[in-house]
C-alpha cells in the first residue's frame, strides 16, 4: 500500500538522492522581549500535557468548579518545570512564569500541533477525502 503524504516538500530527487528529516514540531519559544529562546518539542509537550490534564478533569471532561484553582496552579508549574529543563546548563536565570504566560504558551502549543494535524493524517490514494461514515453491505 502506498501511502502519501502532502507536507509541501521537495521530493527526494529535488534533494539530490537525500532524504532529509525535517525539524517539524520543534520551535523556538522565548518569555518576554529580552527571554532567550528555547527548543521545543510541541507533540512531546501537549501529549504530556494532555496526561496531566486528564487526571484533574472529570468524567465529563471538565475541570470539577472545586479543581478550577488547582488546574490554573498545575498549568503554571507544568510550564515552569518545561521551561526549567529548557534552562538547564543555561547561565541566564530561569524565567518565573505567571499564570497568563503558561496559558499563553499551552495556547501556542496547540496551536502548533493544529498547524501539524495535516502531517498526521496520511491521505491514502483511493479514498474519500472528508472523514464522512461510509456504509458497508455484506453479501450472504
Amino acid at each position: 500500500m502506498n501511502v502519501n503524504v502532502n507536507i509541501g516538500e521537495p521530493t527526494i530527487a529535488e534533494q539530490n538522492g537525500v532524504i532529509r528529516i525535517t525539524r517539524k514540531g520543534r520551535v523556538k519559544f522565548a518569555f518576554g522581549e529580552d527571554g532567550e529562546p528555547f527548543d521545543v518539542d510541541v507533540m512531546g509537550v501537549w501529549n504530556e500535557w494532555v496526561q496531566v490534564s486528564r487526571s484533574i478533569e472529570g468524567i465529563d471532561g471538565k475541570i470539577p468548579n472545586d479543581k478550577i484553582v488547582a488546574f490554573d496552579e498545575t498549568k503554571r508549574a507544568f510550564v515552569q518545570a518545561k521551561v526549567q529543563d529548557a534552562y538547564k546548563g543555561r547561565q541566564e536565570p530561569i524565567p518565573v512564569l505567571s499564570h497568563i504566560e503558561a496559558v499563553e504558551f499551552l495556547n501556542l502549543i496547540w496551536n502548533e500541533v493544529e498547524r501539524l494535524r495535516p502531517f498526521f493524517e496520511p491521505k491514502l490514494p483511493g479514498l474519500l477525502a472528508s472523514p464522512a461514515s461510509s456504509e458497508l453491505r455484506f453479501s450472504q
